[in-house]
């Protein structure tokens, strides 16, 4: 779908548009009926990387790929992957690792690539970020060194930025998340604009002032579900005593998706409690747009958000931008009353 300057599409439509270029970039990656591998499992409670999580795991399995193994950054086992993997391809987890932002996913990106020289590896869809020249020539001098490597940007200062500074092949590809296309509202608003404000070293703002009619929060925290909770407990567990490597396998996908799913879940509920969302975390704008949410987007304090936003995004008619906190306030508040408007049509 060619859009023009000054067009808006509906937000269906911009799902559809980045789905098919999804399909376009990932599944000519995939081996079909080969094995492969999933690793970076997203410990941390962030509801977005697990949104990225289910994704892949999804193109993977829609793709006819087998995997046969996975891990999180605490249970890598690079003799365990060898012997299982063969001569398959390794997926790296996408999000915000490749730069040094967040340094761990870095150096588990950099020990991945060094690990399995012989090896077709994929970069999942990555935002790259690097502040310090040292951390760049690090990440440089060991993702060289490997001759098959593709990197995918989700936006285009990140593609220009590996194409810059790196040798292996690099593709513009859009976040992994919007594989999950358009969503059911998780519930229904009970109040009129809910903030989701990062609160970590990405955070551009001060925390949301107490407004009456807005409910700020963040994700941070783990769901308050059972299930997840349960999984997250017994995987250290899993990782020690299970045997033989192919149960064990199987259970850590089993329980990493269960966590996932009920992160997700959490994630949607909190976005769905309003009737227009504020946000600068990347993942809530995404899932706010497969919610059908009218929502404003604010950018973090490394332009991640603006970056996907300038890359994808600015067509769409339920998507706006604002330069500040107060901006975002004004503009929620009239989207709110247009929403009003239409639903008494």
């Amino acid at each position: 779908m060619q859009v023009r300057a000054g067009d808006t599409v509906t937000y269906l439509e911009m799902i559809a548009t980045l789905r098919k270029r999804l399909d376009e970039v990932l599944l000519p990656l995939i081996p079909a009926d080969r094995p492969c591998a999933v690793v970076g499992f997203p410990l941390h409670a962030n509801a977005g990387d697990s949104a990225l999580w289910l994704a892949e795991r999804a193109m993977l399995m829609r793709a006819g790929s087998h995997i046969v193994y996975a891990c999180d950054r605490e249970s890598y086992d690079r003799s365990e992957l060898a012997s299982r993997l063969h001569g398959g391809t390794i997926f790296i987890h996408g999000g915000g690792s490749l730069g040094d932002v967040w340094w761990r996913g870095l150096e588990f990106i950099k020990r991945i690539v060094a690990d399995f020289p012989d090896h077709h590896v994929v970069l999942f869809p990555q935002w790259i970020c690097f502040r310090d020249r040292e951390s760049l020539k690090g990440a440089r001098t060991t993702l060289n060194a490997h001759p098959d490597l593709i990197i995918l940007a989700r936006d285009r200062a990140s593609l220009e930025r590996a194409r810059n500074e790196f040798r292996a092949k690099a593709l513009l590809c859009p976040d992994m998340a919007l594989t999950l296309g358009p969503l059911p509202r998780a519930g229904p608003p009970s109040a009129d604009v809910v903030w989701l404000a990062r609160t970590d070293r990405e955070s551009a703002w001060p925390e949301p002032a107490a407004v009456a009619d807005v409910a700020p929060f963040d994700w941070r925290q783990e769901p308050p579900f059972l299930a997840p909770r349960a999984a997250r407990r017994i995987l250290p567990w899993l990782n020690r005593r299970v045997q033989p490597p192919g149960w064990r396998q199987a259970g850590r996908l089993w329980l990493y998706d269960l966590i996932a799913r009920g992160r997700l879940a959490w994630g949607r509920r909190l976005l769905c409690r309003g009737r227009v969302v504020i946000t600068d975390r990347l993942h809530g704008y995404v899932l706010s747009l497969l919610q059908g949410i009218p929502h404003v987007v604010l950018d973090t304090r490394f332009g991640k958000t603006r970056a996907f936003y300038e890359t994808w995004g600015e067509s769409c008619d339920l998507t706006r931008w604002a330069g500040s906190p107060e901006e975002a306030l004004r503009v929620a508040r009239s989207l709110l009353q247009r929403t009003r408007e239409t639903s008494q049509r």
